[in-house]
């Protein structure tokens, strides 16, 4: 019995830092997109390293995703030279909050953050194997307060119905436009369509974005057999 509870409270501790975690995702891009509508904040575009930026971002959710044994994965097709001109900070929001809801939703199978640039679009894709939107809740889906409905076996039940309202904003601001695809019961695909990456040999990075990226060799990513694990829609 002690074992249980133990195994119980570790579970409700779980998914409370979770659901903390998310909320202040939310919050912040609320107040960014609240202070740029208002004129106190401006989009500032910046050149960065579109493949070391998404990494980035991963490892910030890495343990996250770890502690509830999903399987993950990341692909790209640019090369570590491809910089992509954008606002930083507002595009961190969108990714951070399009993986935090993957991570949210997705109980079993795993989660894949993936680059793919074609012709004149640099798409960056969040695939899960969570449990899919139905076709009358994904026509609302980036309205404000609009939720998906209860299921119980996954993690943290409904969303405030904010998050993806919020991103849709900060990626309007950028020139960005977010799509989704999805099934039931296997899976949901949301992407952030964006203008295409380039290379550029001799690009100085500011000082700013530069202290915002890591400076240590990141832990190394283990592929899994994608066939099994993660379905592309």
């Amino acid at each position: 019995m002690e074992k249980k509870d133990a195994i119980r409270s570790t579970e409700s501790l779980r998914r409370l830092k979770q659901s903390i975690n998310y909320m202040n995702d939310i919050l912040s891009g609320l107040l960014e997109a609240s202070r740029i509508e208002m004129g106190v904040s401006t989009v500032k575009v910046n050149s960065l390293y579109i493949n070391r930026f998404c990494r980035d971002i991963i490892e910030q959710h890495r343990k996250n995703i770890e502690e509830i044994n999903l399987k993950f994965d990341f692909n790209t097709n640019l090369t570590d030279q491809h910089i992509l001109k954008t606002d930083q900070r507002l595009l961190e929001r969108i990714l951070r909050n399009l993986l935090s809801n993957a991570i949210k939703y997705t109980k079993k199978g795993g989660i894949r953050f993936r680059i793919k640039q074609k012709k004149n679009v640099c798409k960056i894709s969040i695939v899960d194997t969570g449990p899919g939107i139905s076709k009358s809740i994904r026509k609302k889906i980036f309205k404000e307060f609009s939720q998906g409905p209860i299921n119980n076996q996954y993690n943290g039940g409904r969303g405030v119905g904010l998050g993806l309202s919020i991103a849709q904003r900060l990626a309007s601001r950028i020139g960005a436009t977010i799509t989704l695809k999805s099934q039931e019961a296997i899976g949901s695909i949301f992407s952030v369509l964006l203008p295409p990456a380039e290379v550029t040999s001799n690009l100085i990075i500011s000082k700013d974005i530069e202290s915002d990226l890591i400076t240590e060799v990141l832990p190394q990513i283990t592929l899994t057999e994608t066939s099994s694990n993660i379905i592309f829609l």
